[in-house]
Formats: C-alpha cells, sequence, structure tokens
C-alpha cells in the first residue's frame, strides 16, 4: 500500500511506501521460520540415526536372528528354535561359573585402579615440593 504525497515545491504525486508493503512477504518468511524452526532439528539428527540403522541397529537385528536359530557347520538351512538356545545356557553350570570369573575379573581390575587413581589426584593436589614434575609425568 502506498500513500500519495504532494511537495510543495512540486505539483506532481509521488509515493511513498509504508510499513505494510512488505507484510505478505514478512508473512511468507514468517511461516518459512516456524516450518524451519519445527523441521531442521530432525535434518541435523538425521545422519545419526542412518548410521546408527545401518551400524547399530542391523547387527542387533541379525545378532538376534543368529541366537534364535540352531545352526550346524556344513548346512545353510538352519533350524528355528526360539528361546531355546537361552534356556539352556542359563541351565548351563559353565555359563554361571563365566559369569562369576567375569565380575570377580571385573571387582580386582576396577576397585584398585580406582581406589590408586584418587590416591595420586589426592596425592598431586597438595602442595608438596616437586609437585609440577609429578604433574607433568602423570
Amino acid at each position: 500500500m502506498t500513500v500519495p504525497t504532494t511537495t510543495p515545491s512540486h505539483a506532481t504525486t509521488t509515493t511513498r511506501p509504508t510499513r505494510f508493503d512488505d507484510a505478505p512477504r514478512r508473512l511468507r518468511g514468517a511461516r518459512r521460520s516456524r516450518l524451519d524452526m519445527k523441521v531442521s532439528p530432525y535434518l541435523y539428527i538425521a545422519p545419526f540415526f542412518i548410521i546408527f540403522g545401518f551400524f547399530g541397529a542391523y547387527p542387533l537385528i541379525k545378532t538376534a536372528y543368529v541366537a534364535m536359530h540352531d545352526w550346524e557347520v556344513g548346512t545353510d538351512n538352519p533350524k528355528f528354535v526360539g528361546l531355546d538356545n537361552f534356556t539352556k545356557i542359563l541351565s548351563d553350570s559353565n555359563f554361571w561359573n563365566a559369569v562369576y570369573n567375569t565380575i570377580g575379573i571385573f571387582l580386582i581390575s576396577t576397585v584398585p585402579q580406582l581406589l590408586l587413581a584418587l590416591v595420586l589426584a589426592n596425592a598431586l593436589n597438595k602442595r608438596m615440593r616437586g609437585r609440577m614434575l609429578m604433574r607433568m609425568g602423570y
């Protein structure tokens, strides 16, 4: 919308733009901006989900497929057994022995290492002679 104006020195009419001239253009831009604000975050994280789907979800699904079949060496047709493989392994004493050994190794290796790291961090944080040299070494 333009407002006609006349100047005293001239008898011609000139048009001066008003602030409402850009309203339709601004509304389209505002709609686009709102849509961009809603859609762009999903576009930014889409590559992660595509890569995860290929390198993460596919191996999980394939592992579940392999776990629910009875595979024999030299055959191409595995037999579907469902959850029988899991019930068989949960009733095996060797499996539970392996679980206990794994937990024991975890506790034996992790707990002392964590305690030693805390003692060293505390020692390096105190005021002492050669503290900088010790920090450079560790």
